[in-house]
C-alpha cells in the first residue's frame, strides 16, 4: 500500500482553489437571480408604473395637493394591468409557454394590480370615474377591436402613439387636478401630452424593424433623422409651454429637457429592449426624484 503524503501548502491550494469555485458559483447564481428579477421588473410594467406615479406626483406637489393614497394607487397598479393587458392581452397563455418563469409571476402581479387598482377605483369622485372609464374604453380599443371585423386602435395608421399620450397625460396631469379649480388644466395636459409623445420617439425609430409600413408611424413618415429633429422641436414646444406655467424651477426644466433631447439624440434603429423599456423609461422618475430633492431643499 502506498500512502501519498500532501504537503502544507498544497492543503492551502486545495482550500482556495474550493473557495474560489464556491465563490465563484454563488457569484453566477446571484447574477442569474438578479437578471431573473429584473427581467420580471421590465416585463411586467413596474418600471413603466413607476414613470406614470412619478409624473403624477409632479402634477400633485406642483400644486402642492395633498397626498392621496387612492391616487397613487391607483396610477401604479392600474398602470401594471393597463400595460400587460395591451402587451399580452388575449395571448397571454402563448407568452406563458414560452416563458413560464417571467409569465407566471407577472400574471399574478397582474391580477392582484387589478384588485388593487380596483380598490382605489371606489374612492374616486364622479369627475374621476368617468374620466378613468373613458381611459379606460380607449386602453381597451388601443388592444381590442370593438367590432372583430375592424381593427384596434393600435393597428390604424398615425394614431397609435397618440393613444398612448393621451392615457398617460390624462392619467398624471387630469386626474389628480380634475376637481381642483386649476385654470391652466388644460396647458397642463398638453404639457404632459408633449412630454409622453418625446418619449415615445425612441420606441418608434427602434420598431422600425418590425411596424408595419401601413401604420405610418412618426418614425416611417420622417425617417430617423427627421422624427429626431421633430423630437427636439417638440422638446422646445415643452420647455416653453414649462417655463410660462412656472410650476416648476427653471433649471430644472431645462435639465429635463436636455435628458430628453439625449435621449432622442441616442435612439437608433439597433437600440437594444434596455436602452428603451428601461433607459428612456426611467426618465419620469428620474424627472420625479431631482423634483423631489429640489422641493426638500
Amino acid at each position: 500500500i502506498r500512502i501519498q503524503f500532501i504537503k502544507l501548502d498544497q492543503i492551502d491550494e486545495i482550500f482556495l482553489t474550493k473557495r474560489i469555485g464556491l465563490l465563484t458559483f454563488l457569484y453566477f447564481w446571484f447574477m442569474k437571480l438578479i437578471s431573473y428579477l429584473f427581467r420580471v421588473y421590465v416585463k411586467s410594467s413596474v418600471h413603466i408604473a413607476l414613470g406614470v406615479s412619478a409624473l403624477l406626483y409632479i402634477s400633485m406637489n406642483s400644486h402642492k395637493l395633498a397626498y392621496e393614497r387612492s391616487l397613487y394607487q391607483f396610477s401604479f397598479f392600474g398602470s401594471i394591468i393597463a400595460y400587460n393587458f395591451i402587451k399580452y392581452g388575449l395571448e397571454v397563455k402563448r407568452y406563458i409557454i414560452k416563458s413560464t418563469k417571467v409569465m407566471i409571476p407577472l400574471v399574478v402581479l397582474s391580477i392582484i394590480s387589478a384588485l388593487m387598482a380596483l380598490w382605489a377605483l371606489f374612492e374616486f369622485s364622479y369627475n374621476q370615474t368617468v374620466l378613468i372609464l373613458i381611459l379606460g374604453i380607449l386602453i381597451y380599443l388601443y388592444t381590442i377591436p370593438f367590432i372583430p371585423s375592424w381593427s384596434n386602435f393600435r393597428n390604424l395608421s398615425r394614431i397609435k402613439i397618440y393613444i398612448v399620450a393621451l392615457v398617460w397625460a390624462g392619467i398624471t396631469s387630469l386626474l389628480p387636478l380634475i376637481d381642483e379649480s386649476i385654470q391652466s388644466i388644460g396647458l397642463e395636459f398638453v404639457q404632459r401630452f408633449v412630454f409622453v409623445l418625446i418619449l415615445m420617439i425612441p420606441f418608434e425609430i427602434r420598431d422600425l424593424n418590425y411596424d408595419d409600413a401601413s401604420l405610418k408611424t412618426l418614425a416611417q413618415s420622417f425617417g430617423i433623422k427627421g422624427v429626431k429633429l421633430l423630437g427636439v422641436a417638440l422638446v422646445i414646444i415643452w420647455i416653453i409651454i414649462s417655463l410660462y406655467l412656472q410650476l416648476l424651477p427653471n433649471i430644472f426644466v431645462l435639465f429635463t429637457g436636455m435628458l430628453l433631447v439625449l435621449a432622442l439624440l441616442f435612439s437608433k434603429k439597433e437600440s437594444n429592449r434596455l436602452y428603451t423599456e428601461f433607459w428612456v423609461e426611467s426618465i419620469p422618475i428620474i424627472y420625479a426624484l431631482i423634483y423631489a430633492l429640489l422641493l426638500n431643499n
